[in-house]
Order: C-alpha cells, then structure tokens, then sequence
C-alpha cells in the first residue's frame, strides 16, 4: 500500500506541474493554418502606372494626376475626381473648358469684354465670334462704346432723347444748331441730301453700293447704268431713269418746277383734277397717307419690308414695326 501511495503522488505531482509549462503547441488563440491572413482584402492588382487605381483596372494605366475609376482614367482634383469631360484647374477645381467663360478652351483662359459666352472652347459673342477689337459684346452682339447711343460708355448706358454718343459719353446731339443741315437723334448735323445714313430723312440709309445724291439713293455710273437709265456722273446723279426722275426729267440736269412730277420725261401735274381726300405727293400723285405703304404717315415715307401702313404708321403684322435683325453695330 504504501508503494502505490507513492506512486499515485507521484502522478499527481507530475500533472500539477505540466500545467505550468508554456504552451509549445502555438495553439493559444494563434492561426495555426498557416497561410498568414494573406487574403485580407489588400489590393493586388498589378497596376505599375503612376496614377492610382480603384475600382476596376485601366489598361494601360493612368498617367500621373489621374485615377482609375471604374475602368476609366479621370482627372484628379485633390480631394475631388473629375468626370470625364472635365480638368482640373487651379484655382477653379474640376471644369469643362468647352463651355466655362473663365477657363474656355483651357486653364485660365478667361472671355474678356469681348465676349459673353463660351462655346466649343472658344470664346464667342451671342451666336457669332468674339467681337473685333475696339467693341464689346452687349445684349448678344458688338458694340462700339465710343459711339453707340444704346451702350454709351458702358454696356446698357442709353442715351437720353435729344443726345448722342460721343468718345463714350452722352453728349448734346446738336448743341449749337446745325444751320443748312438737318438736327437728327443720336446721330447729330447731317446734310439729308448727300448722308448714306440718312438720305432724305434722319434714319433712312442707302443700300451697299448706291450714294446719296439730293436725298435720293443712287446708283453711281462707275458700275455702269442699267437698261433705261441715263449716267448723270457731271452732275454728281450717277445713273437715273430721265423718263421719271424730277431732276433730270428727259435730260441729266432738266428739274421740273414745284408741284410737278416726271412722266414719260415730261414735267406733269400728278394731282391736276385735286385728290378730294386725299393727299397729293409729287413722284406718285394721290395718295391715301393713312394705308399706302409707299407714302406712310408723309409722302416717300415708304415702309419696310414685310411692314403694312395701319394708321399713317408702318406696323409688322398689324403690330409695332419690324424689327431690325442686323442689329446694330454689326
């Protein structure tokens, strides 16, 4: 008995003991599998470029100052990703330089006054090119601020009634009178009879390649005289028709007098008989001044294009008058 005492001590001791041994198995809480967590969600592409790349691959790969986003390199801006039709500016941040009036066309490129809006990457004014120097793009189309009585100075600066403009500021339009000369609004003197830009009455020009000759718009004999008409050069008329012109009734230099008017090159009184109602206008006789639209309002006050005579006043469609479509200053 006492042998077996013994050795059951014994036993006991050693298994009190063994508890104490460090744990040479590495199984306490350790990854015993080996294969060292090397799946843990690192990016292994193999992307060597110089840009960085997330979601998706870019091949090749992206220039530095991009990223790959979602297979496509897109420019960088900071913090900040571009799309894919825009840059990086500094300052500015991500823009379209096709259409952004600060940067047009590239980093910094800003539209001056000349301009009002960016399109395609070129600065333009309204739907044309940017304005030529000396003018500014007001309202859609170029101006010249020195002259143009709508944008005086300044874009919208108008001009009051009874001024112009002058070197860029509004002025008196005929401060001293303009004696023999007509007094005409935003233009000032003008000599009605030989002004292209106002022949015969203030605001009536002539068209590209006719002069204004006693009030009347005509065509020079320099570029020869069409069929019927007569050059009347020596006296300054160019071609006209002797068979109706007043001026030159059957011959360059042939006026007929006061109340007459040219037919057949013979000096006629158009309104002989009297027009009861009507009026009486020397180049086409009798006239209903209230509805002709050759003689609107006055005699030779003929309407414009696509403009009916309502009430002595040319009108577009029964409404105001026509607008310019040229617009001015172009």
């Amino acid at each position: 008995m006492a042998r077996i005492g013994a050795v059951l001590g014994w036993v006991l001791f050693s298994a009190c003991a063994g508890s104490d041994k460090p744990d040479t198995e590495g199984d306490s809480d350790a990854d015993i599998d080996g294969d060292a967590d090397v799946d843990a969600d690192a990016d292994t592409d193999s992307d060597t470029g110089t840009g960085s790349s997330t979601d998706g691959d870019c091949q090749p790969a992206c220039d530095a100052g991009l990223r790959c986003v979602d297979g496509e390199c897109l420019a960088e801006c900071g913090e900040d990703v571009c799309a894919a039709d825009e840059i990086c500016c500094d300052p500015g941040g991500c823009v379209d330089t096709s259409i952004d009036v600060a940067n047009c066309g590239g980093c910094g490129n800003a539209c001056g006054a000349d301009a009002d809006d960016c399109l395609a990457g070129a600065c333009v004014c309204g739907p044309r090119a940017a304005c030529d120097p000396g003018t500014d793009c007001c309202d859609r189309q170029c101006r010249d601020l020195q002259t143009d009585s709508d944008h005086c100075g300044v874009c919208g600066n108008v001009c009051g009634p009874g001024d112009l403009c002058r070197d860029g500021a509004c002025v008196a339009a005929c401060p001293g009178g303009c004696g023999d000369d007509t007094c005409c609004e935003r233009v000032g003197c003008v000599d009605l009879e030989t002004d292209e830009a106002n022949c015969g009455r203030c605001g009536d020009p002539c068209d590209e390649g006719l002069v204004c000759w006693d009030g009347h718009c005509i065509t020079p004999c320099a570029d020869g005289c069409a069929d019927g008409e007569t050059c009347c050069d020596e006296l300054g008329a160019g071609c006209v028709d002797t068979n109706v012109d007043r001026f030159h009734c059957g011959a360059c230099g042939d006026p007929c007098g006061a109340g007459l008017a040219c037919r057949d090159a013979e000096c006629t009184d158009l309104c002989a008989g009297g027009c009861g109602g009507l009026t009486c206008c020397l180049e086409t006789g009798c006239v209903d001044l209230a509805a002709d639209e050759g003689n609107c309002g006055a005699c030779e006050a003929a309407c414009g294009e696509g403009e009916d005579c309502v009430g002595g006043a040319c009108q577009c469609g029964g409404g105001a008058p026509c607008a310019d479509e040229g617009g001015e200053g172009e």
